[in-house]
């Protein structure tokens, strides 16, 4: 079988890398968050005292499948190089250098004599990714290492996580360590100005910026990506003016987040994770309980300042339609983001407010202005009562709030609803486990609001959606059913199987995660399609040789695989330049997640989806496992780099924006993920999310939610977790009765990779619940659910239905036209 191979050959560096490379560094800078800058930025000099883990080993991404082989990242030092500042204390960072480099040496050499006699590959990893390497957070910082030429000193902490463990709130983690606190407070003695810059995932403990002098900026940089180093550059330079706005609430200290004692490994216990907290989550818990933030939600300062002004509100059925004036009351051009609250009538158990619209300006010149216009449903407000299993619109006054953080609003009117009304008719899903009550917000103050506008709407424009579930909305190509129709029992087992992580593929994209089944080719002309982690970009091989007999081979295995027995048996796929045409496939490692979330800004995220589209359509890869989109529950949640926010408006907002950008390109789509309440990763494949149907629904159910409607993805993937003890890809009340039967979703479902094995999710569950494709795969999964057909245990209609829907998605595939049975 010739395999199909798309990537073009040469080494050079193409258009479409240079344009994508503008791309993500804009896009940083649009994320970057100043948090606090006390007249030092932007830089008035070109003499700089760099500092910190992160200056020259800038972290550009998370570890795990968010990896990206790019060509070249840009690190901080390189970005302030290239933009013409000179970096005085490069003595200390070679020091650094060496440092880092011993300790990775020793944990490698650690590694391979853990699995020096393991005969197992994917033993073999599972025993090196036990112990992961630390990242070094410092060294010390001394006398020598300052310099007297500048007054001027950046000092970068950098962290590391990633996919399979959680954070910790221990020093060299969440708080600083000894080293790197002493060394900020040697810099803040020895500078005028010292700028403290956050190169993390994820959030840590700032109280150090408080007891530290001399801290004039803090910068929240995250991740950057590929081109982070250059973003920081123009961010700091004054070139790009700060617009980016938190997407999570950051706390005074860590025990201020609802679930700090509970979460993950703090109690103990990782197999059961209750969710206490109810719907309060990130800034529905700090407002409602009014908890001091340390920085709130949607917070971000500009090297400008804006005045917004609510100018219009108006009811139209059941949309609320506003008109704010946003106004550069400062001296420099710059952007601002608009956001809209409501606070419904106070009950026992309602959040304080929540965020319903936003919108991010263009760019505004000092003294000019832009209006906003902004809309949202008044259904978007609604509470979930569980004992009605129902949507509810309470009776009484909603306050429209218009500000740029959560606690930086004004009201703009009020909206008054006569009578309590009914939004959707639902059923009840997903038992809650566990015997525990969830929080419930102490009452309200008192807010007068007769001055303000008040606006009637009519209860009877708001219509009751009624959902069925006696019916399962079919949505599949007729051409997929005619060939679906021909495959035998066994055909079809194959089919809703992945064909694994090795071996040959028709269509052949060297790197990705696996692929659909190989064995339908030959008898029936169905390719199989590539699909590619994310959510930092394609994960792919960056170089590879095309042999004259048109075989490929990498050139080197990726230094995390490349241990033991597993690279061993990876020998036969390496190849020399000396071997065949060296092809190219450098991806790019476009801003983490969260970096894009805290944009704020839908057009930009889905101009990153269309040139993922475009890297697709070059390399053959059908589906990008992507964007993540789980809810940031808890700051030390390791993959939380990988999702947009504690907001499902922003995730779902952001989720629906990218997909509309990477399905432009014609058979490409996402794979939005992970299906549902996957919010710890300690323990992840064995850890039960314990929560009320409320907090499902109303949190971790919604940005998917927002995201399916909005965008219709072309594939989703279920979760390693339980949901109140059920298995996600197993749990048929999320995956038939809420994802198709009450948001008619019409895409395709896979299971998260190895989800599905001994004391985990069962094969032979998943298409009875409505998950179509177990990935990666095996043979195994394969005769286990034609087994259980041909028992009785497994409905056939459900195995050719998944069949379906799996067709759909291979027909719509662009690397092999499908057309027919070859001859």
């Amino acid at each position: 079988m010739k395999q199909i191979i798309l990537a073009k050959p040469g080494t050079e560096i193409s258009q479409r890398e240079k344009d994508h490379m503008a791309l993500a560094r804009r896009a940083a800078a649009e994320g970057f968050v100043l948090l606090r800058n006390e007249g030092v930025l932007p830089l008035n000099t070109k003499k700089i005292a760099l500092y910190g883990a992160g200056a020259r080993k800038t972290v550009k991404g998370g570890t795990g499948s968010g990896k990206v082989q790019e060509r070249h990242s840009v690190s901080i030092e390189e970005g302030l190089k290239k933009a013409g500042y000179q970096i005085l204390t490069s003595p200390w960072l070679d020091r650094f250098d060496e440092h880092y480099q011993q300790l990775y040496t020793a944990w490698r050499q650690s590694r391979e004599d853990a699995v020096k006699h393991v005969l197992n590959p994917m033993k073999t990893l599972v025993i090196v990714g036990q112990v992961p390497f630390t990242y070094p957070v410092s060294i010390p910082v001394e006398d020598q290492d300052v310099v007297a030429e500048t007054d001027t000193a950046i000092f970068v902490i950098a962290r590391q996580a990633g996919e399979g463990s959680d954070r910790s709130a221990v020093k060299g983690d969440w708080y600083l360590a000894d080293v790197e606190y002493e060394g900020i407070k040697k810099v803040s003695q020895s500078y005028k100005n010292v700028i403290v810059v956050i190169n993390a995932g994820g959030m840590l403990d700032l109280s150090f910026a408080d007891e530290i002098p001399n801290i004039k900026s803090l910068i929240y940089y995250v991740q950057g990506g590929m081109q982070g180093g250059n973003a920081f550059a123009d961010f700091v330079s004054g070139q790009v003016n700060p617009s980016g706005k938190l997407s999570a609430t950051w706390a005074m200290k860590y025990e201020d987040y609802p679930n700090s004692a509970t979460f993950s490994h703090n109690n103990g216990d990782t197999t059961h994770d209750n969710y206490t907290e109810g719907i309060y989550v990130g800034y529905r818990y700090f407002d409602s309980f009014k908890v001091k933030p340390r920085f709130p939600f949607g917070f971000g300062l500009s090297y400008t300042s804006f005045d917004l002004q609510a100018e219009k509100v108006a009811v139209e059925g059941r949309s609320i339609k506003l008109t704010v004036n946003a106004i550069n009351t400062g001296s420099m051009p710059g952007r601002e983001v608009v956001q809209v609250y409501v606070s419904a009538p106070f009950a026992e158990g309602k959040e304080y407010q929540r965020l319903v619209a936003f919108q991010k300006t263009g760019l505004i010149f000092p003294g000019s202005n832009q209006h906003i216009d902004l809309s949202f449903d008044l259904t978007s407000c609604a509470s979930y009562d569980e004992k009605g299993a129902r949507y509810l619109l309470d009776k009484g006054a909603y306050v429209v709030r218009v500000g740029n953080s959560s606690r930086h609003t004004t009201v703009a009117a009020t909206l008054d609803l006569d009578e309590d009304v009914n939004t959707e008719k639902c059923v009840n899903i997903c038992p809650k486990k566990g015997d525990f009550i969830d929080l419930a917000a102490p009452q309200r103050d008192e807010e007068d609001l007769a001055s303000f506008l008040h606006l009637k709407v009519n209860p009877s424009d708001i219509e009751v959606k009624a959902n069925d579930y006696h019916q399962l909305p079919v949505h599949y190509d007729k051409r997929a059913k005619q060939i679906v129709d021909k495959l035998s029992l066994k055909e079809l087992c194959k089919l809703v199987v992945g064909a694994g992580v090795m071996g040959k593929r028709l269509v052949n994209v060297l790197g990705v995660a696996g692929s659909t089944t190989n064995d339908l080719y030959e008898r029936h002309g169905v390719p199989n399609i590539p699909v590619s982690d994310g959510p930092a970009g394609l994960n792919v091989a960056d170089k590879f040789i095309l042999t004259a007999r048109g075989n490929p081979k990498v050139l080197k295995i990726p230094a995390e695989y490349n241990f033991g027995f597993f690279a061993r048996s990876l020998k036969h796929m390496v190849g020399s330049e000396k071997d065949g045409v060296v092809h190219c496939m450098y991806a790019t490692a476009w801003p983490v997640g969260t970096l894009l979330a805290q944009t704020w800004d839908p057009d930009l995220i889905t101009e990153v989806g269309r040139a993922v589209g475009i890297e697709m359509e070059e390399f053959g890869v059908t589906l990008w496992l992507a964007p993540g989109m789980n809810i940031h529950r808890n700051p030390l949640c390791g993959r939380n780099f990988e999702y947009f926010s504690e907001d499902p408006l922003i995730s779902g907002k952001l989720a629906a924006a990218i997909t509309r950008g990477v399905q432009s390109s014609e058979g490409k789509g996402t794979t939005i993920k992970h299906f549902c309440c996957n919010n710890q990763e300690d323990n992840r494949s064995f850890s039960s999310s314990n929560l009320s149907e409320r907090a499902l629904r109303e949190i971790y159910l919604k940005g998917f939610e927002i995201a399916v409607k909005e965008s219709q993805p072309m594939a989703l993937m279920s979760s390693y977790n339980l949901i109140n003890g059920v298995y996600s890809p197993n749990c048929h009340d999320t995956l038939t009765k809420v994802l198709r039967q009450e948001w008619d979703y019409q895409g395709m479902v896979m299971t998260d990779w190895y989800s599905c094995g001994k004391g985990k999710g069962d094969a032979t569950k998943c298409q009875g619940a409505g998950n179509d494709l177990v990935m990666p795969g095996s043979r195994r999964e394969s005769k286990a659910i034609c087994k259980a057909v041909k028992a009785g245990k497994v409905s056939f209609e459900d195995v050719r239905l998944s069949a379906y829907r799996i067709m759909t998605v291979i027909l719509r595939n662009t690397a092999y036209p499908m057309w027919e049975t070859p001859q």
